[in-house]
């Protein structure tokens, strides 16, 4: 617990300063240092943003990330309201950034592998605006059966990928992300799971395929010349791995660290 408590004593000054890039550090370093923990002192932590008009997007979003994190699998009623009446609280405009579909992100994380607790959340996700409340609702699902091998979740899953997109909906993305969660923990089912996915490349429209080339476009990220891009994909592709002991990811990161150890040295001969 030492840790935890050295990681709010060096960032507690840093939850109410005005720059946001600093504010968003401090609430996600909190929230990876809390996670789990379902403390009382970083659900208040900094002074209450939901329902401030004065908050800014970024950090409503971020905040919402960290109190998922550090209230995981718990079902809290309390950070689960104040993230719902957040979402609901967003303006028309606000509603169509990327950023805002971190909000049921978090959410969705309250009820990893809960299963059937979420189905209340759920329902009321199906009240949100138009713009957001289908793409909630899958991520909703997506957490909350993540690992379950649920057979009826995956074909519901599928059933929303074989869908058109009307313009401006996202919730396909998702969905596909749903069906590898729920299958990841089933050997027979993740197979499954696979051939369905490849299926989805094939036919499926744009998004989906996207969704499902995440490794491919990451690969291609990886040497981008942006090193903050850089830097992302190879954290993104990291987590995508974790566990897996995947021997592609694993020959991309070998490939990458050899590649910037010989630039490195290319630096120092010259």
């Amino acid at each position: 617990m030492s840790y935890q408590f050295c990681a709010l004593a060096l960032l507690a000054d840093y939850l109410d300063k005005e720059d946001s890039s600093v504010k968003i550090g401090a609430i996600n370093g909190l929230g990876l240092a809390y996670a789990g923990t379902q403390n009382e002192q970083i659900r208040d932590k900094p002074t209450p943003i939901f329902g401030d008009p004065k908050a800014l997007l970024d950090v409503i979003a971020f905040k919402t990330i960290s109190l998922g994190l550090v209230y995981v699998r718990s079902c809290n009623e309390e950070v689960e309201q104040a993230i719902i009446f957040a979402l609901m609280d967003q303006s028309e405009s606000d509603l169509g950034e990327l950023l805002t579909r971190l909000l049921p992100i978090g959410l969705g994380l309250l009820y990893v592998g809960k299963q059937d607790s979420v189905e209340a959340t759920a329902e009321v996700s199906k009240t949100f605006n138009e713009k957001i409340k289908k793409y909630c609702d899958m991520t909703l699902l997506s957490c909350a059966y993540a690992g379950t091998g649920n057979v009826l979740k995956v074909q519901h899953f599928l059933g929303q990928c074989a869908q058109h997109l009307e313009k401006g909906e996202t919730f396909q993305g998702p969905a596909v992300l749903g069906i590898a969660m729920v299958a990841m923990a089933e050997e027979l089912g993740l197979d499954m799971e696979i051939r369905s996915l490849e299926h989805l490349l094939q036919y499926s429209e744009q998004n989906i395929r996207k969704a499902v080339h995440v490794m491919d476009t990451l690969s291609r990220l990886n040497h981008d010349a942006d090193s903050e891009v850089a830097m992302a994909t190879v954290i993104s592709l990291g987590l995508i791995g974790a566990g897996t002991n995947n021997a592609r990811i694993a020959g991309m990161l070998r490939n990458l660290s050899s590649s910037l150890w010989m630039l490195e040295l290319g630096l120092k001969i010259q």
